[in-house]
């Protein structure tokens, strides 16, 4: 799973890393410089015009100045895609990511051996997702990873942190957990996220480029690796990752919120059902959400105290996971819960949510037969608390 962040997450793993100031606002001007930027941002001589020559080289080399605008008009593409609104009357946002690949790919041609293009190409291939009429997601997730390996190799001090945490969502999604846990091993060796004020107010566009850039921080590297390796079966590691999660979170904080989730399922999964029972009832508890927010407003009177396990920037690899999430939350509010009726209310949620991690796939689980034992536990749950109620006299 990952924290939600202030740039929409759907399915695809969004690249960041950090962005001198400097060269923020230099792109950022760069895409945004004419008044009518989007309206005219495809036509390559608008690109040219807008942009202008920067450089000797792209007067030696006029391929290379050609490869350099479709590069930028690709990036401003991407961003544009972050906002595609599904039901807007705008570009959809996987049409904005196929412009903007069409463009890296032909800005290859003549820059092959440029990191940038090569991490941008990335980003971008990570983000594609095609629906096939049969309902399967089509990814290019194989050759985003080699082409973020790509940038690793034409450059291995070029964001080294940003590219392992990226190459390690990507693994999560093809199931290649071990793949996965050692790129954030990677990751936690880089360069430490540097988050401070930034000089003036940044603009939506600057925001969005600035996304691709922060690179992870230490307390989200530790939250997706114990995920990862829990999915692996290293759940003393596991538990390890998400104590140290819960440690640099803040209470309240929706990170925190998950990473008690993540220990709960840790600790269930190992057998250790009275501590997993606590953690998750902590986790039901503990996220406090801006509650001016109408989204999240909506999102909470939904689901409740399970509601940031929904949360449009939280995903799961595999997708049967978040049930298991709600399901030991939902019983641990039933041992919690006022009165009987309340608790066997709570009990059908998670019967409901178990069933549902079987409808999906869960059958592929690792963890199968913890969440079989657990359908189990609360159907004697349910018996235990039916014989209690007292039957009334015969007349």
């Amino acid at each position: 799973m990952r924290p939600p962040s202030s740039q929409p997450l759907p399915e695809a793993a969004r690249a960041q890393r950090v962005l001198r100031i400097a060269t923020l606002a230099l792109l950022a001007a760069m895409i945004c410089e004419a008044p009518t930027a989007r309206a005219n941002l495809h036509p390559l001589t608008d690109g040219r015009g807008r942009i202008g020559e920067r450089s000797w080289e792209d007067l030696v080399d006029p391929a290379r100045r050609d490869a350099r605008i479709l590069v930028r008009q690709a990036v401003a593409l991407l961003i544009e895609a972050t906002h595609a609104e599904p039901d807007g009357l705008e570009p959809s946002s996987q049409l904005q990511v196929e412009r903007a690949l069409d463009r890296l790919d032909r800005a290859l041609v003549a820059r092959r051996d440029d990191v940038e293009l090569a991490f941008y190409r990335g980003i971008a291939l990570s983000m594609f997702v095609h629906e096939e009429a049969s309902g399967r997601l089509e990814r290019r997730t194989d050759e985003a990873i080699a082409e973020f390996e790509r940038a690793r190799a034409l450059d291995p001090s070029y964001e080294p942190a940003t590219i392992a945490w990226q190459l390690a969502l990507l693994h999560t999604r093809a199931h290649r957990f071990d793949r996965a846990s050692e790129e954030y091993d990677r990751a936690r060796r880089g360069p430490p996220a540097r988050i401070g004020a930034p000089i003036a107010v940044p603009t939506p566009q600057e925001r969005s480029l600035q996304a691709f850039f922060v690179p992870p921080e230490s307390g989200d590297i530790a939250l997706n690796q114990a995920e990862v390796e829990m999915l692996g079966g290293e759940l003393e590691r596991a538990r390890g990752h998400y104590r140290e999660a819960v440690e640099s979170s803040e209470r309240g904080s929706a990170r925190r919120a998950l990473a008690l989730f993540g220990q709960a399922l840790a600790e269930e999964r190992a057998g250790a059902h009275l501590e997993a029972i606590a953690s998750a009832h902590e986790a039901s508890t503990t996220w406090t959400p801006n509650l001016l927010d109408a989204e999240l407003q909506a999102l909470v009177a939904r689901h409740g105290p399970v509601a940031v396990l929904h949360h449009p920037g939280v995903s799961f690899e595999p997708r049967w996971e978040r049930h298991a999430y709600e399901a030991l939350a939902h019983e641990a509010l039933a041992q919690r819960a006022s009165d009987a009726e309340a608790a066997q209310a709570e009990r059908a949620r998670a019967r409901r949510a178990l069933r549902a991690f079987f409808a999906v796939g869960g059958n592929e689980s690792p963890y199968a037969d913890v969440a079989r034992q657990g359908l189990v536990r609360l159907d004697a749950d349910d018996i235990v608390i039916t014989a209690r109620v007292p039957t009334s006299p015969a007349r």
